[in-house]
């Protein structure tokens, strides 16, 4: 994003249009996002999954089953789909989930260090449950989609449950929380969320956040599809396809989900536009 202020009366809109459509579009390169978590299934993953075993996507690290884990259904969201995706989804019957290798991924300073994280997938919520955990860290950052709920939203130590959007029951839909740190306050730290709901286009954020550091002294891991410690009401119940984790805050064009094709230039445009008008009328 440029942030000096224009201070030439001749600079017009096609001087400045196309640096603000980059910035829109690309972002900044300051800090490069490393891949914590991402699972990807095909059909030929069921024996796997049924061992105990989700594989983790290019080589990454694999995760072990918790409870009775998860099977793989046919069932896969057609909408914003990337090449190269998994045709199976990790089918959850809310007793399962996959726990990830190691602990304190997301450490405060970690996420510092790389300015943010980021949590994404598809998830097709059956209905039931509790908590419906699709992505949690510690038990204490989590994307879920409450039965209690009207839709998913994103839990995080100190910042309570914001609705991201409203999602129903046997719909594949896709969402993503992308937090960006702006510096540590001792072993907190503060940023600010912006969410996503089944496109690229942000339609919430939520400014000012600070989350303390009581997920990273519980010293636990990340869990697809439940709380990491198995707690019964944290199962979720029903299909999620492509969980990913980031270190890193992603830009709509770093994430997974892929826009229907003019959609992402048009979002750059419009936002560039308002940014120069805003400007002019400064």
């Amino acid at each position: 994003m440029i942030h000096a202020r224009n201070t030439t009366d001749s600079m017009n809109i096609r001087t400045i249009l196309p640096a603000l459509l980059a910035a829109s579009l690309f972002g900044s390169a300051a800090h490069a996002a490393t891949t914590v978590l991402h699972y990807s299934v095909n059909d030929t993953d069921a024996a796997t999954v049924a061992g105990g075993t989700v594989p983790g996507f290019g080589g990454g690290p694999d995760g072990t089953s918790i409870g009775n884990g998860a099977t793989l259904s046919a069932s896969v969201p057609t909408t914003g789909v990337p090449a190269g995706a998994g045709n199976r989804s990790l089918d959850f019957a809310g007793d399962g989930g996959f726990n990830l290798p190691g602990t304190q991924q997301l450490l405060n300073s970690s996420v510092d260090a790389a300015g943010g994280f980021t949590f994404e997938a598809w998830f097709n919520f059956a209905g039931g449950g509790n908590v419906n955990s699709i992505i949690d860290y510690a038990g204490t950052e989590k994307l879920v989609r409450r039965d209690a709920a009207t839709g998913v939203s994103m839990t995080a130590s100190g910042v309570g449950d914001p609705l991201i959007g409203v999602t129903g029951t046997g719909e594949w839909h896709y969402a993503a929380a992308v937090f960006t740190s702006t510096g540590l306050a001792g072993t907190s730290i503060n940023g600010d969320f912006t969410f996503y709901l089944d496109g690229t286009t942000p339609v919430g954020t939520l400014a000012g956040v600070t989350i303390d550091n009581f997920g990273d002294s519980l010293n636990r891991t990340i869990s697809v599809g439940a709380h990491p410690v198995g707690f019964a009401g944290d199962f979720f119940v029903g299909q999620i396809y492509e969980p990913r984790v980031s270190l890193g805050a992603l830009t709509p064009s770093e994430l997974l989900f892929v826009p229907e094709p003019g959609s992402t230039a048009l979002f750059g445009v419009a936002s560039a536009l308002l940014l120069f008008r805003r400007r002019r009328s400064a």
